[in-house]
C-alpha cells in the first residue's frame, strides 16, 4: 500500500478547442493538496484556473475557474465519499463573472494491480451573474477508466454527461467522451500528459455546442509517489471537467 501522508501536485496545462464559428486557445494551471487526517479519512483541497482567448476574431475571452474540497473515505482498494465547491465563469460578451455551488458524491475502485474506476455525480446552481433570471443550472456526471501498464504510465478513458436549464431550453444534454495518456519520469516528480475530450450536445439543435478540447500539459508530484500510487492514495479527485458546462453560459 502506497503511504498515506500529505501528497499533491502542481499542473500546467495547454489547451485547442471550438465552439459554433469560434476557436479558442488558452491555458490552466491546477494545484491541488490532499491530507490523510486519520489512516482512511482524506481530505483534499483542489484549485482550478482555466483561461481561453478566442483566436478567430479576437473578441473575447472565456475564463472557468473551480475550486473544490473533496472528503474521502479509504478503504484498502476503495475510496468514497463527497466534495463541494464553487465555480466561477465568464460569459461569452464579457458581461462579469457568474458563481455557481456544486456539490455531489464520489467513488473509486482499484481492481487488481493495473486498472483503478471512478465515479463522480453532482449538481451545480448558479447563484449570482447577469442572468440570474434564468440561471445555468445542472446536473452532472462521469465515470473513468484509469489502466497502468507501468508505475509510471497512465491510459485513461472517461465518459461524461450534463444536463442543463439555460435561456428557456430545459434539459439540455451534453455528453462527452476523453481520452488520456499520462508519463511520469523515472525517478522524477515530473510527468507529461496529453487528452482530447469531445463533447456532444442536444437541445439548442445545429450541433451548435458540439466542440473538442485537446490538451498537453505537464504535472510536477510534492510527494514523489509514481503515477499508479497517485491514482490510489495520493491527491486524485476532480471535480467534473465543466468545459462543457460554462459554454452554457458563454452562449
Amino acid at each position: 500500500m502506497a503511504s498515506r501522508g500529505l501528497s499533491g501536485y502542481v499542473e500546467v496545462t495547454g489547451l485547442q478547442t471550438a465552439f459554433w464559428d469560434y476557436e479558442f486557445a488558452g491555458f490552466g494551471i491546477t494545484g491541488a493538496l490532499a491530507y490523510f487526517i486519520d489512516s482512511n479519512w482524506q481530505i483534499e483541497g483542489e484549485l482550478r484556473v482555466q483561461s481561453a482567448f478566442e483566436t478567430t476574431n479576437e473578441y473575447s475571452n472565456l475564463e472557468t475557474n473551480i475550486a473544490a474540497l473533496h472528503l474521502n473515505y479509504h478503504g484498502d482498494s476503495y475510496s468514497v465519499g463527497a466534495f463541494g465547491g464553487v465555480v466561477a465563469m465568464t460569459d461569452y460578451y464579457d458581461a462579469g463573472l457568474g458563481y455557481s455551488v456544486l456539490g455531489g458524491i464520489e467513488a473509486q475502485l482499484a481492481l487488481g494491480d493495473y486498472i483503478v474506476i471512478g465515479g463522480q455525480v453532482g449538481s451545480s446552481r448558479q447563484v449570482s451573474g447577469e442572468n440570474l433570471s434564468d440561471p445555468v443550472n445542472s446536473v452532472f456526471g462521469q465515470v473513468d477508466m484509469k489502466v497502468f501498464p507501468l508505475d509510471n504510465l497512465k491510459l485513461q478513458a472517461s465518459v461524461g454527461m450534463a444536463k442543463g436549464d439555460v435561456w428557456g431550453v430545459d434539459q439540455l444534454d451534453l455528453l462527452s467522451v476523453g481520452l488520456e495518456a499520462e508519463y511520469q519520469f523515472e525517478d522524477s516528480p515530473l510527468s507529461i500528459f496529453a487528452s482530447y475530450t469531445y463533447t456532444a450536445e442536444d437541445g439548442f439543435g445545429d450541433d451548435f455546442l458540439d466542440h473538442g478540447v485537446a490538451r498537453v500539459g505537464a504535472r510536477f508530484s510534492l510527494d514523489g509517489q509514481s503515477l499508479k500510487d497517485q491514482a490510489t492514495s495520493g491527491a486524485s479527485h476532480k471535480v467534473y471537467d465543466f468545459t462543457g458546462v460554462a459554454a452554457m453560459r458563454w452562449y
